[in-house]
């Protein structure tokens, strides 16, 4: 147990502050262990980001814990489906540099760099104190966490790709611009087709 706790461990170091380590910290383990890994940062980044929006919108009521449960379940779908879009989108973009392909450390960087979001509980403790609750808390807090997850997958990009630092920062801005797109048109459709089942 404390060899598995010490391996997340080194993951999340390498991603969050040397990304260059990760394939390092990857190459040690097995892709079963890197699978069950990422639900480990996963699950409680999903988990963060649900309780701490419905801990800025006051008042709490039983239906409370339904909503964090709802939100959970959305929030972990988009956590784990999103990174492996965004890997591919900036493996697209270094491949029209004429880079060399790299999407499987391109999307466990995505994937662990969600880690990120664990820090959406404890953000959202702060800015309830200062007053900034409901939808500019939550937009505060999201614009700084999509800020420095950015940062970290820029780093790790700029890497692996041999990449000048600013189109590193461009190939991520503008996948995550072009993956920020997606829950929108996987909502219209779901919209769509159940108002066509309806009707």
């Amino acid at each position: 147990m404390k060899d598995l706790f010490n391996s997340v461990l080194e993951l999340l170091e390498a991603v969050l502050y040397e990304p260059i380590r990760l394939e390092t910290a990857l190459a040690n383990l097995s892709e079963k262990n890197t699978n069950l890994f990422s639900w480990f940062v996963m699950i409680p980044s999903a988990l963060s980001v649900s309780v701490g929006a419905t801990y800025l919108s006051p008042p709490y009521t039983s239906g409370s814990i339904t909503l964090i449960l709802v939100a959970f379940a959305a929030n972990l779908s988009l956590i784990s489906t999103l990174p492996l879009i965004l890997a591919s989108v900036i493996d697209f973009h270094a491949q029209k540099k004429q880079r060399t392909a790299n999407v499987n450390y391109t999307f466990n960087l995505c994937r662990f760099g969600t880690a990120v979001l664990v820090f959406f509980g404890p953000l959202s403790i702060l800015l309830r104190e200062t007053g900034l609750t409901g939808g500019i808390g939550y937009f505060l807090i999201l614009l700084f966490l999509i800020g420095y997850y950015t940062m970290i997958v820029s780093r790790g990009i700029q890497f692996v790709y041999d990449l000048k630092t600013s189109d590193a920062i461009r190939f991520s801005l503008t996948s995550l611009i072009i993956t920020g797109f997606f829950p929108f048109v996987f909502y219209l459709y779901l919209s769509g087709s159940i108002l066509h089942i309806i009707l």
